[in-house]
């Protein structure tokens, strides 16, 4: 046999040896690619899935458990995430993950524990938009309102371009039914179109609160045409149920 021969054979075995070592990020490739397509997402998130049974490292994993966890399937994510909170390597903090599993207590109904689990992280100096943007949501949610604008104050000094952030101070701003401020924030915040429901919902609670129904509308309609999915902290059903609200209330109008 020649030294061609030997050296061929020699890089043939070491694809192989690669190909079957990193198998489950090859999968994840494909997958992702699948996915980011939107057009069989039950396919990605099964192959995505299968790629979690093959040696994978931390921060790829976390990325799949994440996506699962946003399309509906907690149980699989959690049982990802969760040994994820204690790795520590070169390329990965553990901290992502216990920032990752907030979202896991928090669809359980585990608010508490949500915001406990975050309010650790912030105590041990961890900061990232994410972080304040995730423990501002979950503090609304309990009715910490003082405490939501405090963290929310911070995460804007950390990051004022965030729109997770800058959505969260709009809505305290309405549920203490600061009209005025609350109508300054989404004014601005939409004018950067974003891509979530939520401005666009809130915005027409404040045209809702000063009778201005037709405002409120056209928001509504671009408020429904946006996604949702698990994570979302806003349902389809009441982006609808507002907008038939004001489609009566601008009925009533016309025909008052």
């Amino acid at each position: 046999m020649g030294i061609g021969q030997l050296v061929l054979i020699f890089i043939g075995a070491f694809i192989l040896y690669s190909t079957a070592k990193n198998f489950g990020l090859v999968l994840m490739f494909f997958a992702m690619r699948r996915y980011s397509k939107d057009e069989d997402k039950t396919g990605a998130l099964a192959q995505i899935e299968k790629a979690l049974n093959f040696p994978m490292p931390p921060s790829p994993k976390l990325t799949c458990a994440y996506i699962l966890l946003k399309e509906g399937r907690p149980d699989k994510a959690e049982e990802v995430i969760a040994p994820l909170r204690t790795v520590e390597t070169k390329r990965f903090n553990s901290n992502e993950a216990r920032l990752h599993y907030s979202l896991i207590y928090w669809k359980k109904g585990e608010l508490d524990k949500a915001i406990e689990s975050l309010e650790e992280l912030m105590a041990e100096g961890y900061r990232n938009s994410i972080l304040y943007g995730n423990l501002g949501v979950y503090l609304i949610e309990k009715g910490d309102l003082d405490r939501a604008l405090e963290v929310t104050q911070e995460g804007l000094e950390y990051n004022s371009s965030s729109l997770l952030i800058r959505d969260n101070l709009g809505l305290i701003y309405i549920k203490k039914k600061e009209w005025d401020e609350a109508a300054r924030v989404y004014d601005e915040l939409l004018t950067e179109i974003p891509g979530f429901p939520d401005p666009y919902y809130n915005r027409a609670l404040i045209h809702k609160q000063s009778g201005q129904w037709e405002e409120a509308r056209d928001l509504l309609i671009k408020a429904e045409g946006k996604s949702y999915n698990y994570l979302s902290t806003l349902a389809l059903e009441q982006v609808q149920s507002l907008l038939e609200e004001a489609d009566r209330a601008i009925l009533e109008s016309s025909n008052g």
